[in-house]
This record gives C-alpha cells, structure tokens and sequence, in this order.
C-alpha cells in the first residue's frame, strides 16, 4: 500500500537493471532445472538403468537443499531493493552481509546433520540396498550436497554486483 508508482519518476536505466537481473535469474533457475533432470539422462544412456536408480536416490535429499536455498535465497531481495531505491550503499551492504550470516547459518546446520547422518538415513530409507550400494548413494550424495555449502551463503549476493555498479 506504501509504493506509489509515478511513471515520470522511474528511471529508464534501472528499469533496465531490474529486467536484466530478474531475467539472469530466470535463465539460472532454468539451467538448475535441466541439470537436475539431465544428468539422469546422461546416466541411464551410458551407466544404465540400475547406475541411474542409484544416482537418482542420491540426489533426492540434495535437491531438497538445492530446493530450500532457491526458495529462501530470494526472501532477502525486497530489502535490498528498498535500500538501493533510497541509494543507502552502507545500509545495502550491511543486509546483504547480515543476509549471508543468515543463509549460511540456516543452511549449513541441515546440511552438515546430513552428511554426518547420510549412511544411516539411507540404510533406514533403502533397507533392500546392499552396503556397496549404500556407500556409493551415501558418497553420491555427499559430493552432491556439498555445493549447498557455497551455494547457500551467494544466494543473496545477486544485488551486490548490481547495486555496486549503479551506485559507483
């Protein structure tokens, strides 16, 4: 109710700036989205079906990650907007820290409890699964989830570069 649009206001350049950095993220999010699905492609035409079935329990847990940071990622975004709007670089600054700080900190716990636990969580889930296949799901899983790690302290940090080459 407060956002009073006035066309004569707006800036032709960072209407422009905002298309091109929700149009990255469309193209960022569809290529996660062809990567998930393409690389069980891949292994079911060279590995086989039963190489493909172990890298697709695999990857369940670590999509769910993957899926979280993408969710939470963009929650911080209208905090930034609102202080690159006002040209407040410091406050700016100060929330894409304090978003990173927050990301991490909710992401790593889980994530972390996962790859200490993966071997037992999937001896539980996959009681049929061998232990030669538990260890290769268990490792599978950790490489994949490991990203997480990275991925969910830069989820915010999209504004950054952003914000930092149209204030300077």
């Amino acid at each position: 109710p407060e956002v009073k649009i006035r066309p004569s206001e707006a800036s032709i350049h960072d209407v422009k700036i905002l298309a091109s950095a929700g149009a990255w993220l469309a193209i960022t999010s569809m290529s996660s989205l062809l990567m998930r699905g393409l690389d069980l492609l891949v292994a079911n035409k060279f590995l086989g079906a039963y190489d493909m079935g172990l890298l697709s329990v695999s990857r369940t847990l670590p999509n769910s990650f993957s899926s979280a940071v993408a969710t939470l990622g963009p929650i911080f975004t209208p905090v930034f907007i609102m202080h690159w709007a006002k040209n407040e670089k410091a406050d700016l600054i100060s929330s894409i820290t304090n978003s990173i700080k927050k990301m991490g900190l909710m992401m790593i716990v889980p994530v972390s409890g996962f790859i200490v636990f993966s071997k037992d969580f999937y001896s539980l889930w996959q009681k049929t699964y061998s232990e030669e296949e538990l260890i290769i799901v268990t490792v599978l899983s950790t490489i994949t989830v490991f990203q997480c790690y990275f991925n969910s302290t830069t989820a915010t940090m999209a504004w950054r570069e952003t914000a930092s080459s149209t204030n300077a």
